[in-house]
């Protein structure tokens, strides 16, 4: 199997299943080395792109860490700088192991804002925990950086949640990356994102759902001191919007595109009785082989 077949297998996994994607392609080709060879870049790239939620410990808690492009230290180092506690962490894509590591402190202190700007960002990460991510994806992390444009002119905002339920033969994700760019005086605020959904069922079948979208909300006017406030309520409408644009469009799929799928009816509109005709048929050649 080419290099090339290997990448895509492992950039199609669906949500949740890396692993055992990883472990069938090392049977297909037979050479673990290899596949692992390939997979160390290509499942780096995977992480960033679906921002996977990796685990590492800290103060004696378990912690999540969205694995984010604003977030990586250095390329291909496969540290990534975690906000809320200002550590780095190095994550192995093979293992799917994270710990804090010493080894970039320097590099990563690069992804930290000023006083103020490490402010108003806290604020933004406190609001977006307690009242949205809390209510809304609960099985799911965020992150906010602050260092995005430079000098702390821009904020990004990654939301990542994950479902894997093996027993239940599925697994879903949503990932939405925000560009926050906030007044000088945060009077007003713009912001460009991006919601990316994936879902996989697999019970007597296999079948994949992807689907995104963009937005942007320009010159969104709030109050001295409302700036958290205001940007999470326009992140949770807009995202809203789109969950209710989602299961519209999906329930027109089951009541159109599927029904042309199932097979017709005959002439008759009458079922077709298979299982008779079938026995039928039986009867009728065990008679000329007879005969």
């Amino acid at each position: 199997m080419s290099t090339k077949v290997i990448e895509e297998l492992l950039k199609d996994a669906p949500p949740g299943q890396t692993k055992e994607v990883l472990k069938d392609v090392k049977v297909l080709v037979g050479d673990d080395a290899k596949v692992e060879e390939v997979a160390k870049a290509t499942l780096r790239q995977y992480d960033m792109r679906n921002m996977t939620l990796a685990s590492y410990k800290f103060g004696g808690e378990e912690r999540s860490l969205v694995l984010s492009r604003h977030g990586e230290v250095t390329s291909d180092s496969g540290v990534y700088y975690d906000p809320s506690t200002k550590q780095c962490v190095r994550y192995d894509h093979l293992k799917q192991e994270g710990e804090v590591t010493d080894d970039a402190r320097e590099e990563g202190k690069r992804l930290e804002g000023d006083e103020a700007t490490e402010e108003t960002r806290k604020a933004l990460e406190k609001c977006l925990e307690e009242s949205y991510m809390k209510e809304n994806y609960p099985f799911g992390a965020c992150a906010v950086y602050s260092s995005v444009g430079g000098g702390g002119k821009e904020y990004a905002v990654c939301i990542s949640s994950t479902v894997y339920k093996p027993r239940g033969y599925w697994s879903g994700r949503w990932t939405s990356e925000w560009i926050l760019t906030p007044a000088k005086d945060q009077s007003s605020f713009c912001l460009k994102g991006k919601c990316d959904v994936a879902t996989h069922y697999y019970e007597n079948g296999n079948v994949q759902f992807r689907s995104n979208r963009e937005f942007v909300v320009n010159d969104q006017r709030c109050g001295k001191d409302e700036l958290a406030k205001e940007v999470v309520k326009s992140i949770a409408l807009e995202e809203l919007k789109y969950q209710e644009d989602l299961q519209e469009s999906l329930s027109d799929f089951a009541e159109t595109t599927f029904k042309k799928l199932r097979r017709q009816l005959p002439l008759t509109q009458l079922k077709f009785p298979w299982q008779t005709g079938a026995a039928s048929l039986a009867s009728e050649l065990m008679k000329r082989e007879t005969s």
